[in-house]
């Protein structure tokens, strides 16, 4: 039998220092340039997953996820090096830093979005927490009326939640990675729902305290989340399809950057006759 030919061993990404950092935590900056260029854009494109595909993989999957994100980025850079199990880690801690980005992204949005109220006099607390009551229940929080309860998913904090996270600019994650947020994810608007009401928690005592956002416990709250927004989309796949896109849509077209429409793609004044005649039908 011929021996096969073996292929050459990948490249090894290179310390600054010759030799690995002691301690357990390792830094971009202790890697040479191009081994630290590739990781950053896999940290990158690893956090994309957890916005777009779902944010809290399991251990498993996220050790797939970060094999699969170095063997995509090492594509587009024409360039490939070892992943070894020191940068794997570095690529999927990412997870908690793109869940912590949208707290951050969300958190100034609640106040104003919902009328809740700097102030210590009772009647100003009492009234924060007669609004942080009627948001939580029933997840009222994301209805475009909470009171009533219509208009499911459409508050204004949705669309610009979408918007100060990923399409502030034409350079934006949305916008660089659009093939993951066109149309905009079951998984993304979990994660968004679930970073809202933690928003909102924060304001439960009727004066705001900023708190920790707890994996543990928000996974759960994600988990609920992305079950009752699958079976909303699953009532009428043709309306909610419509509605996904269209977020995604008028997140991009806000930016300025110009819309990507696939050959064979309806126009976007045909789409919307097909959305009117479509929510005639009682979307809600």
């Amino acid at each position: 039998h011929k021996r096969k030919k073996s292929k050459a061993p990948l490249a090894k990404a290179e310390f600054v220092a010759g030799k690995p950092p002691g301690g357990s935590r390792t830094n971009l900056k202790d890697y040479t340039e191009a081994g630290a260029n590739l990781i950053k854009r896999a940290q990158h494109l690893y956090e994309v997953h957890v916005w777009t595909r779902d944010s809290y993989p399991g251990a498993v999957l996220q050790l797939e996820t970060a094999k699969d994100v170095w063997d995509k980025v090492c594509t587009d850079a024409q360039s490939c090096m070892e992943l070894t199990d020191r940068m794997a880690t570095m690529i999927t801690k990412y997870g908690v830093h793109g869940r912590s980005y949208v707290v951050d992204k969300v958190r100034p949005l609640i106040a104003s979005t919902y009328g809740f109220k700097t102030g210590s006099s009772d009647k100003v607390k009492d009234k924060n927490i007669a609004t942080y009551k009627m948001l939580l229940e029933e997840s009222a929080f994301h209805y475009k009326d909470p009171e009533a309860r219509t208009g499911y998913a459409k508050n204004e904090i949705i669309m610009d939640a979408i918007v100060a996270a990923w399409f502030k600019t034409k350079t934006g994650r949305g916008i660089t990675y659009s093939e993951y947020f066109s149309p905009i994810s079951l998984v993304t608007l979990a994660l968004i729902f679930t970073v809202i009401e933690f928003g909102i928690q924060e304001w439960s005592t009727g004066q705001f305290h900023q708190a920790t956002f707890d994996e543990t416990a928000n996974k759960i709250v994600y988990d609920n989340h992305l079950l009752d927004l699958t079976d909303w989309a699953a009532l009428k796949p043709e309306v909610t399809n419509v509605v996904l896109q269209r977020m995604h849509d008028e997140a991009r077209a806000g930016t300025g950057a110009a819309l990507i429409k696939p050959a064979g793609r309806m126009t976007e004044e045909a789409r919307e006759r097909a959305l009117a005649e479509l929510e005639g039908m009682d979307v809600d």
